[in-house]
């Protein structure tokens, strides 16, 4: 894969060679079993480079993203038993961004979620980075950490951004500065505008706020757009009409699916997805070596 990569690299102009790495983990059901076709068994915890006698329930994914050009290539992956600890991760992070980097990309950031793992490893990162610049008489920089001469900058996915601020506001209030005055933002606003519920002709006026927003033991915690839809510019509007215009509102008128549906597959239905999304993105026109013919599958670190 990596020598691949470096290939394509050498054709590509400084700018599109700009990428971020980005981390994810997903939950595996544990098992065991052979492929005849590579003569391995799968299902144990492995790094790439160890192999452990322990089952594994869980795979750690890697990606390669472009900035200015737009592609993205999977690049490598790890079994492990339960979540990847961050020690650990961040030997299988540094890892992988030097090999993209010998590969010939230059990698600027990391995008992760915001689990404990993650943030551990990044914390780990930055703390190495922060040592070696204090013994080298060096000004350390803060929140961001160095890899083979490369800065790179840790980021936090926006989706699971908005779902943490929306967990924060439902229990704490949110003081801020407009026009030199300060103002607090609560989740009883949200509330009251729900419960006013504003109808012109039959019609809900903001048709984005039901009870899955609002209401605390119906929120769905981990979809996404029922954060996004609260911070929509439509309900931020209404909130504004109802709290800064008071009466106004009172008055007015796929590896997770490989084939078919998959939300928990064994190591060797991780291995065969990965494969296959490996095949069909390199074939494609969004992928930075596209058509070309894989070395090696099966990725190691």
């Amino acid at each position: 894969m990596f020598s691949q990569l470096k290939e394509v690299s050498k054709k590509m102009k400084i700018e599109n060679k700009l990428c971020a790495v980005i981390f994810d983990e997903m939950a595996l059901k544990a098992n065991i079993s052979f492929n005849q076709r590579r003569d391995l068994i799968t299902g144990f915890v492995t790094n790439g480079a160890d192999t452990k006698p322990d089952f594994s329930d869980h795979a750690q994914v890697f990606m390669l993203r472009g900035i200015v050009k737009n592609y993205k290539q999977a690049v490598s992956y790890t079994f492990s038993a339960a979540a990847t600890k961050g020690p650990e991760l961040a030997k299988q992070l540094k890892a992988v961004i030097k090999k993209v980097i010998e590969a010939g990309f230059i990698v600027v950031a990391t995008i992760c979620d915001q689990g404990t793992n993650n943030r551990q490893a990044i914390n780990i990162l930055m703390e190495e980075t922060h040592a070696a610049s204090l013994r080298l008489g060096n000004e350390p920089k803060d929140n961001t950490f160095i890899v083979d001469g490369h800065e790179i900058v840790p980021l936090y996915d926006p989706p699971h951004l908005l779902k943490c601020i929306r967990n924060n506001l439902k229990t704490k209030n949110l003081t801020y500065n407009f026009d030199g005055q300060e103002h607090i933002a609560k989740w009883d606003h949200i509330y009251e505008l729900h419960k006013a519920n504003p109808i012109y002709k039959g019609l809900r006026l903001v048709s984005k706020l039901t009870d899955y927003h609002v209401v605390h033991s119906k929120i769905p915690k981990m979809k996404v757009k029922f954060a996004s839809q609260l911070f929509s510019r439509t309900v931020g509007a209404w909130v504004i009409l109802q709290f800064c215009y008071s009466g106004y509102i009172n008055s007015s008128p796929r590896i997770r699916s490989h084939g078919c549906q998959n939300n928990n597959p064994t190591p060797e239905n991780f291995s065969s997805a990965f494969t296959t999304l490996l095949i069909n993105n390199m074939s494609s026109i969004h992928a930075p070596g596209a058509r070309m013919i894989l070395e090696k599958i099966y990725i190691h670190l």
